[in-house]
């Protein structure tokens, strides 16, 4: 691990450190992925459109199966990164004790391979998933489950992935698709 990560993560460790705050660390690092799956189906649910809630429902499956299912095994077997109460042992951990390698994180690469979705298909909501992906990311950090590292690299991996995503499974709502067809016919 680089001493930029730890010089990174051990900042945001002092944030842990700030009792009157530390309930808010523990909302956001344990359940807004919560949040972001009920957001998902209230999104999945409200979508009058079958064909477009159905593929939503599977570019989800696709997403979370490649992005949080695979690669994270992957990663977390090929990289085994203690996590930070293990290698701090004064470090206070908010949480109750994480189980497995730290790099990459999995709740970072669930909701970031969620977001890719939703940014896909609903931009403005999936504007509001990144930024909760961001804030829970991060108070893993603050709460000690997690290296920075350990954060960006899941960003990171789930980005890739979504670059090849966007490629090879590109969406066009019906607004833009009616735009195209207007385009072509003249």
């Amino acid at each position: 691990m680089s001493s930029i990560d730890v010089v990174l993560s051990q900042v945001f460790f002092s944030l842990g450190s700030i009792s009157a705050l530390s309930w808010l660390w523990i909302f956001c690092a344990q359940y807004i992925v919560d949040l972001l799956v009920i957001g998902a189906f209230v999104l999945l649910f409200k979508e009058k459109d079958r064909v477009r809630r159905w593929m939503f429902f599977w570019r989800i499956i696709l997403m979370e199966a490649i992005g949080w299912g695979f690669m994270h095994t992957l990663f977390n077997w090929i990289f085994e990164r203690t996590r930070p109460f293990q290698a701090i042992p004064s470090l206070h951990l908010l949480i109750s004790r994480p189980l497995g390698s730290s790099f990459p994180s999995g709740h970072t690469m669930f909701m970031s391979a969620l977001t890719v979705v939703v940014w896909q298909m609903y931009p403005k909501w999936g504007k509001w998933f990144a930024l909760a992906t961001v804030i829970s990311g991060f108070s893993r950090v603050i709460v000690g489950a997690h290296w920075a590292g350990d954060i960006l690299g899941g960003m990171v991996i789930v980005g890739v992935i979504a670059i090849v995503y966007f490629k090879l499974l590109p969406y066009k709502n019906s607004q833009e698709q009616r735009e195209q067809a207007e385009v072509v016919s003249s």
